[in-house]
């Protein structure tokens, strides 16, 4: 029976990826797990490129779209070990739409649980759209140039999940900009830049992470807490995790009592209302600035 195109790039790509992993592995005798994850890596890049050209060659007439796509399938059935393509999209599928549900679940989990803890402080929680009603109703108290910010910060799209608000002589005023993680996501140094813009707007700016255990790697500890050179100042006033796993300077334990959260956000919303000009990148929730000159 004649190979099918399916088929014939399936070969080609699993050719290349052995021919790499072969090369790579080469008078190696004992191989450690990063090693390993680093061969794997490489190899596929390597057959991906590699088969591309090849089935380009060996079939001029094929669209270069279609050549790629039926590599991306040969990939997944290989990686997956599952051979229907439908069974793979489908599960793919089913993995986009929990990433979706489930960080939104969180970030409205953090609201609702958070609630009767934080209201004893004259503190609400409120998601991005809330804010924007509130806003719509002219709700909100803050300055001309705090409307101004929230505007251009609203116009980005899913840059903070959470707002922290503190009711004021009957007046709701936003003084803390929160993001939510579930997991380390690819746009994470964008997070900390738009942290870092809230911090030099004047506000509180920390996150939340349900799972914290990464946030002992160097890298994420140095995002957080500042590691020159490469970053030079911390990126957050102070990051949570709700795991109640990992303390590392900015970096704090807790759970769903809030105990830290809701003694931290409470100290920030007190300087920010008496202090505000203190409540920049370098504030940190566990210094008295009572004793310091208010404006």
């Amino acid at each position: 029976m004649p190979e099918s195109f399916e088929d014939y790039c399936a070969r080609i790509y699993g050719e290349f990826l052995t021919e790499c992993e072969t090369t790579l592995t080469a008078g190696m005798t004992d191989i450690s797990d990063s090693r390993q994850e680093c061969i794997v890596r490489e190899s596929q890049k390597y057959a991906i490129r590699k088969s591309y050209v090849k089935i380009i060659q060996d079939h001029p007439e094929k669209n270069y779209t279609e050549i790629w796509k039926v590599i991306k399938d040969s990939h997944l059935k290989k990686k997956s070990g599952i051979n229907d393509i439908g069974v793979i999209t489908r599960v793919l599928s089913a993995e986009q739409s929990w990433k979706k549900s489930s960080g939104h679940a969180f970030e409205e989990m953090m609201k609702e649980e958070s609630r009767i803890h934080l209201q004893p402080y004259g503190i609400e929680l409120v998601l991005q759209r809330d804010l924007t009603d509130m806003l719509a109703r002219h709700e909100i108290a803050n300055e001309p140039t705090d409307l101004l910010w929230f505007k251009s910060i609203e116009e980005k799209k899913g840059i903070f999940d959470l707002y922290a608000i503190a009711t004021v002589d009957d007046q709701k005023k936003v003084f803390g900009c929160i993001q939510c993680k579930t997991s380390i996501r690819d746009r994470v140094k964008g997070d900390r830049e738009f942290s870092k813009s809230a911090m030099d707007a004047g506000f509180w700016s920390i996150a939340c992470v349900l799972d914290g255990d990464f946030l002992n790697l160097p890298e994420f500890y140095g995002m957080v807490n500042g590691m020159p050179p490469k970053y030079n100042v911390n990126g957050w006033h102070s990051v949570y995790d709700l795991s109640g796993k990992v303390r590392n300077g900015r970096i704090f334990p807790d759970n769903l009592s809030f105990d830290t959260f809701k003694n931290h956000a409470n100290k920030a919303k007190e300087d920010w209302i008496r202090r505000r000009h203190l409540v920049n990148p370098a504030w940190k929730p566990d210094v008295d600035y009572t004793q310091m000159p208010q404006r």
